[in-house]
């Protein structure tokens, strides 16, 4: 699906989003670029790394000054090391994946106006860091992944603090689990 294929099925006007609830700010960012600033279009399973570009950066700049507390999603991931992803049903080894090429960016200027947390897909990991106060978390897919089939995720906010649960059914037993995300599995 293209990019403009998406804004219309959603009737969006651009892929990046703000949306102001209460207290909250909630940041949506598109990473869907390569390291020339030129947009992708993905295509088949190829993993794409991503970039944000200048025009975005400064966009997520004018969004993170605010007094409200910051969530931000974005389809690719802004860790500092590559992430070993999902093991593949037929491998006992995982492909690691990697983060935008400007990760440490954008994790600077989150640092800066004290964002609270990060949400990732597409690296197909479930993978919890903290950085200062800020939370950063790579969500396995709710459709591709091997490991975590069926799954998906409950967000709560309290007094700021995000709390992630994730839900999925095991493959093999059939039994609904539920693993907390900054910690071990329930």
């Amino acid at each position: 699906m293209t990019k403009e294929q998406f804004q219309e099925t959603l009737s969006l006007d651009g892929i990046e989003q703000v949306f102001d609830i209460g207290d909250y700010r909630f940041i949506f960012l598109d990473a869907n670029y390569d390291h020339h600033d030129i947009p992708r279009t993905p295509t088949g399973d190829r993993y794409i790394r991503g970039h944000i570009t200048p025009h975005s950066i400064e966009w997520l700049r004018e969004q993170l000054a605010t007094d409200k507390r910051v969530f931000v999603f974005l389809h690719h991931g802004v860790f500092l090391a590559d992430t070993p992803g999902d093991l593949k049903e037929d491998s006992q080894e995982s492909k690691m994946k990697q983060s935008i090429d400007n990760a440490d960016d954008i994790r600077e200027l989150l640092r800066e106006y004290r964002a609270d947390a990060l949400f990732n897909g597409h690296m197909e990991a479930r993978r919890y860091e903290e950085d200062g106060l800020m939370h950063y978390y790579s969500l396995t897919g709710t459709k591709k992944s091997s490991l975590y089939p069926q799954s998906y995720y409950e967000l709560t906010i309290t007094d700021g603090q995000p709390d992630l649960t994730m839900y999925y059914t095991d493959p093999v037993t059939d039994e609904h689990n539920v693993i907390d995300f900054e910690g071990d599995q329930k």
